[in-house]
């Protein structure tokens, strides 16, 4: 599913299945199955999550924990999906609100949002009429810098679940919307599925194999060639590292480099 986000997210099935059988491998061992399936699920979890993330850019990571969470809840039936449709894409119906807002500060789409959403479930319709009566207690509530941390008010947080909480906030503070987003993963699957892992080239070499190059593409001003020798250095391949700069007239040594290496087992 990434790869309709960008094209280059594109991630065969056989690099996929390296992951998993990693996965499976190093997954802690139990004599109580039910333990050793649980250790299994988990470890298979995190190693997909890191290996995704170590491939995607930074602006996508927390989307791809969103649509992970959203696909587990989804397999173990816990997944609200008319809910989950609101939230991505709001009131989608092109007529107008049928009644005036009753305060001046929610923008016009978020009351919108909100009157749509009411019809949704009786906790949201009492929660439009609690907003209607009590505005003063929910400005209060959408004064507040960082409202994702704070109960929704009038007793409403503990009425819906974390997913259903999401809705709410896009229709008051959609600007705290990305932060409502990473409680919410935590709330799910954990705070370490919002910590996406550093960048560490022995982590990515155990995740690797001999039959799949690892491409490392760079950015402006990024270099890892003093990481990437000294990762060498730790796994005794300094003798058999061989690099060169890209430019004019390089692109026949380069090959040259890699025909040598697939032979005599070199780094490139």
């Amino acid at each position: 599913g990434l790869a309709t986000i960008n094209t280059m997210y594109e991630i065969s099935l056989d690099s996929f299945l390296s992951v998993f059988r990693s996965a499976l491998e190093n997954a802690k061992k139990d004599n109580n199955l039910e333990a050793r399936l649980q250790n299994m699920i988990d470890m298979v979890m995190r190693q997909i999550y890191d290996y995704t993330c170590t491939g995607i850019f930074e602006k996508h990571k927390l989307m791809f924990s969103f649509q992970m969470t959203c696909m587990i809840m989804s397999g173990n039936g816990e997944l609200n999906k008319e809910c989950l449709d609101f939230f991505l894409k709001g009131d989608t119906s092109l007529e107008g609100v049928s009644e005036e807002c009753p305060v001046q500060w929610l923008v016009p789409s978020g009351w919108k949002d909100l009157v749509c959403l009411g019809g949704y479930s009786e906790v949201y319709a009492e929660l439009l009429k609690s907003f209607k009566m009590n505005s003063q207690v929910w400005k209060d509530w959408y004064d507040l810098e960082s409202p994702e941390t704070v109960p929704i008010p009038c007793g409403f947080d503990a009425q819906l679940q974390p997913l259903e909480k999401l809705p709410v906030m896009r229709c008051f503070r959609p600007d705290r919307v990305y932060n409502a987003v990473k409680i919410f993963v935590m709330q799910i699957l954990g705070e370490k599925f919002v910590q996406p892992p550093v960048l560490d080239y022995a982590r990515i070499y155990a995740q690797s194999t001999a039959f799949s190059p690892m491409v490392f593409i760079l950015s402006p001003g990024a270099d890892p060639q003093s990481d990437i020798q000294k990762f060498c250095d730790e796994m005794e391949m300094t003798d058999r590292f061989k690099f060169v700069a890209l430019g004019q007239g390089q692109g026949p040594i380069a090959e040259g480099l890699l025909e040598t290496g697939i032979r005599r087992g070199h780094w490139v």
